[in-house]
């Protein structure tokens, strides 16, 4: 799978916060039956990585990566896990270096024109702005004009709610957005409003 290519057809960049490693299998699994074929599931809480395990195993026609991977032996874990994608907040050449030797896909985080041209340098085209509030749109529109031709989209993170989701998908630099609102959400309360969403997504 080429996440430059599959993220912008859905818009949305499933996070998965684990609080146990049953609700991120069933959480993962309401993704894959509303029609996303990946998710993100960060690396933030103790059962991270198994989580991360038990997903490959139980949908390995699931494209599952791992967030928040601020560390060389995170990635190492995850990947030993399943994880086939890395994302990280920053871009880390220690943890690039490593996506590159593994020919794993990575979405480093970016901030600065430099961030996006180590990135790029890489050979990663999809990459993370974050944090994108405030002013990220601004911000963006200022970036977009030596780096739009290159082909980069942007994952963008941070404050993203249904009411600035609108205008950060019209932007020509914008892949998805990782949804303020939808990330807390678990079983049913996931389920009907990803249903509402994904609709949404799709008319915008």
């Amino acid at each position: 799978m080429k996440l430059a290519e599959v993220v912008p057809q859905h818009k949305l960049m499933p996070l998965l916060l684990p609080e146990s490693v049953a609700q991120v299998v069933e959480d993962a699994s309401i993704y894959r039956d509303a029609g996303f074929p990946y998710v993100e599931i960060v690396c933030r809480t103790s059962c991270a990585i198994e989580a991360i395990a038990q997903t490959c195993r139980q949908m390995p026609d699931l494209y599952v990566g791992a967030g928040t991977v601020l560390s060389l032996d995170t990635a190492e874990a995850a990947v030993k896990a399943g994880a086939k994608f890395l994302v990280s907040p920053g871009t880390d050449p220690v943890i690039m270096d490593f996506a590159k030797a593994h020919n794993l896909e990575m979405i480093p985080g970016i901030l600065s024109p430099t961030d996006v041209a180590i990135g790029l340098r890489y050979g990663f085209t999809i990459q993370k702005f974050f944090p994108a509030e405030p002013d990220g749109l601004e911000y963006l529109s200022a970036l977009g004009s030596p780096y739009t031709h290159t082909g980069v989209k942007m994952v963008c993170g941070c404050k993203i709610v249904k009411e600035n989701t609108p205008a950060y998908l019209k932007h020509p630099l914008v892949a998805a957005v990782i949804g303020d609102w939808i990330i807390p959400l678990h079983g049913t309360a996931l389920r009907e409003e990803l249903a509402v969403t994904k609709a949404w997504l799709k008319s915008l």
